[in-house]
């Protein structure tokens, strides 16, 4: 059994012919699509890496992310730190993470831990997220002035 990298849901790919446990459900291809389609936008399709199976450590961090999505939505910054702290724990060179970190430690006034992760962050990213992160330290180094 493999958990895929499929966007919004939990889904594993049963290696042998079986029955699904507890209840899921087997789907085929185009419920799939449909179901890409109904989460992304209707352009999108299904593409192998939407059912390549995930690593084992990111397995649980997908699980956690969608935690930390709902606290953010719900606005709970607090709890949502403490899932991304716990991510840390499974991915500590997860660029994206250190980032997540820095912004919710900033809305919560943490500003020099909100400084060090984005320090983190910028120091681990290559790409654009490197500079975005290089714009946000130069504004909480305002605000702590």
């Amino acid at each position: 059994m493999a958990e895929l990298a499929f966007p919004g849901h939990f889904m594993v790919r049963l290696e042998q012919r079986s029955e699904p446990f507890h209840g899921g459900r087997v789907r085929d291809a185009a419920e799939l699509r449909d179901l890409l389609k109904a989460i992304g936008s209707t352009a999108a399709e299904l593409e192998p890496r939407r059912y390549a199976a995930v690593s084992d450590r990111d397995g649980p961090l997908r699980l956690r992310n969608s935690l930390k999505l709902r606290l953010v939505e719900s606005q709970q910054p607090g709890p949502a730190l403490a899932v991304i702290e716990g991510m840390l724990l499974f991915a500590p060179e997860h660029a994206g993470l250190w980032r997540a970190a820095g912004l919710t430690h900033a809305e919560l006034g943490n500003l020099r831990p909100g400084l060090a992760a984005l320090e983190r962050s910028r120091a681990l990213a290559a790409d654009e997220s490197g500079r975005q992160a290089s714009a946000l330290l130069q504004r909480l180094r305002a605000r702590l002035q």
